[in-house]
């Protein structure tokens, strides 16, 4: 017979996914903290609450779950990219280089590793980096949607590249 509270932890788990997917960003942040007082080491809660926060903006305590996701699960590549990310945003671009490339090692197909290594080239400025990693996540990618993402993302460095040329030549 399962155990009452494996079941009851599911399905919280289950409940806050639904809100996670739905966007409802609040329901889901207190779900996933539910299902963290009843196992504090539960990857999809750790993993969920880094992706919340960061997209709530709160930098320091999404951090503080990226950082025990690692810990915990030093396996784990989407941790691993979440700990990147979190790492950018507080301008540690080695570090975050170095757990962005680990996500790829552990995952070779995970192409939201690639798309986000290759932002965080572009956002401190190493658009040649950013496009060695779109390249690679395209060749990586089977999802027609990631290659669509990919190629808009090809194109903005394109035009970024084309206003530097100009500005040079200007």
């Amino acid at each position: 017979m399962p155990d009452l509270h494996e079941n009851d932890l599911r399905a919280i788990l289950s409940e806050a996914r639904s809100h996670l997917l739905s966007a409802d960003y609040d329901m889901a942040l207190k779900l996933y903290l539910a299902a963290l007082s009843m196992d504090e080491n539960n990857l999809a809660a750790l993993n969920a609450l880094g992706f919340i926060l960061y997209f709530k903006k709160d930098y320091s305590k999404g951090m503080e779950y990226a950082v025990k996701a690692v810990e915990t699960y030093p396996e784990d590549a989407y941790a691993r990219k979440g700990l990147g990310l979190y790492l950018a945003k507080r301008g540690k671009l080695e570090e975050a280089v170095e757990s962005m490339k680990r996500a790829i090692e552990i995952d070779p197909d995970f192409v939201d590793a690639y798309h986000d290594l290759a932002f965080i080239y572009y956002e401190f400025g190493n658009f040649d980096e950013a496009r060695v990693w779109i390249t690679e996540g395209v060749k990586r990618c089977k999802d027609i949607r990631y290659k669509e993402l990919f190629g808009k993302f090809s194109r903005r460095l394109d035009e970024l590249e084309l206003k530097k040329l100009s500005i040079e030549e200007g």
